[in-house]
Order: C-alpha cells, then sequence, then structure tokens
C-alpha cells in the first residue's frame, strides 16, 4: 500500500484508509465477527489509518476498533475520532491518535447536491471506469490524486470491500489528464452552478 504523510504530523499513513462509520451499527445489526473481519482485511490490505467518530454507534465503532487493536498488540495504525458531535452548538472536531500522541484540527462544512443530478452523474462516471476496475476503486483512486489530499477514508460493509476498497491505490497511473479533464466536464455539468460556491 502507498503511504502519505498526513498534513502536518508527519505519520506516514495508508494512501486508503477505513472510515468504519458502519461498525457503529446504525444502519443495522453488526455482528462482532463480521466487524473484526472488515478491521482485519483492511489492516492485512495495508491500510494503516482508520477514521471514526463518537457518535458511530455512541462510540460502538471506537470500542470495536479498541478491542481490535488491543487484541493485535504491535500495529502501527492512526485512529481518527470526530469529537464534540453529541453537544449542541460545538464544532466538531477531530482527534488524531497514535502511539500515545494526539493533535486536534478542525472539521469541514457539509455540501448538498440534488440526488436525481447525483444519479445522472454516476452514470457519466461509470463510463470513465478502467477495465477491470470498479466504479468505487475508480472513484477513491480520483479522491487520492487530489492535491493536498493524504488519504482517502472509504467505508465497507465486509471485508471484501475492504480489500476492494484498498485495492484503489494501485490505480493512481490511470488518473491521467484526460481523466481529470472528463471528471472536470461532469462536475461543470451536474454540480457547479449548486455547490461551487460553498466551497
Amino acid at each position: 500500500m502507498k503511504q502519505r504523510i498526513l498534513g502536518r504530523t508527519g505519520r506516514a499513513v495508508s494512501l486508503v484508509g477505513l472510515g468504519p462509520w458502519q461498525l457503529g451499527a446504525d444502519w443495522g445489526n453488526v455482528d462482532p465477527n463480521e466487524a473484526r473481519d472488515i478491521l482485519e482485511a483492511a489492516v492485512n490490505s495495508g491500510v494503516t489509518f482508520l477514521d471514526t467518530a463518537d457518535v458511530y454507534g455512541d462510540g460502538r465503532s471506537e470500542q470495536t476498533i479498541g478491542a481490535y487493536l488491543a487484541a493485535n498488540p504491535g500495529l502501527d495504525i492512526m485512529v481518527a475520532t470526530k469529537i464534540g458531535r453529541r453537544q449542541e452548538q460545538t464544532p466538531e472536531n477531530y482527534t488524531l491518535a497514535n502511539s500515545g500522541s494526539g493533535l486536534t484540527v478542525p472539521g469541514g462544512t457539509s455540501r448538498r447536491i440534488d440526488f436525481e443530478q447525483g444519479f445522472k452523474a454516476v452514470d457519466e462516471f461509470r463510463k470513465l471506469v478502467p477495465s477491470g476496475a470498479t466504479t468505487a476503486q475508480t472513484a477513491v483512486a480520483w479522491i487520492a490524486a487530489q492535491e493536498g489530499v493524504s488519504t482517502v477514508i472509504p467505508g465497507a460493509r465486509n471485508g471484501e470491500q475492504a480489500r476492494s476498497n484498498a485495492a484503489s491505490a494501485e490505480m493512481l497511473d490511470h488518473i491521467d489528464p484526460d481523466f481529470e479533464n472528463s471528471v472536470r466536464e461532469i462536475y461543470d455539468r451536474y454540480f457547479r452552478e449548486t455547490i461551487h460556491s460553498r466551497w
């Protein structure tokens, strides 16, 4: 797995991480064995960055990750957790924890798009997907290719998705200027008018 330095931390993290919101079981019951399989698949595929939050299952995601790391001492994994989301009027923050140290940085703002426009854009994006790759892998690779991105944090509902996401790191060669121009055209057609001013 390719590595990049995470912001100003000086720490190298995997180009593709894991967003374990689903481990909190907010969208349905998650079997503990399935949760462990997702984490193992990601870590065994070279993932070294996990991004969670205190509200993912009211702490369940954090607890699941903590239990996994406790059962597998020696893993060089960085965990980011968003804090303060339970408190009204409190801005979201990220806390990055590794080897007993931490760093807090401000979170971002939400951006909304029209679903119908979004589906049309996805249909257009699918036409750009290289042979042998999935739409999700291509999207993750495109995000990773953007300037200033240290790591991409897709979620996974099972171990196979976690492995597939991790494999996206090998697709960066497909994100050439022609691909970038095609994605920019999709953005301009479906999103620029409604969301560009929010950036």
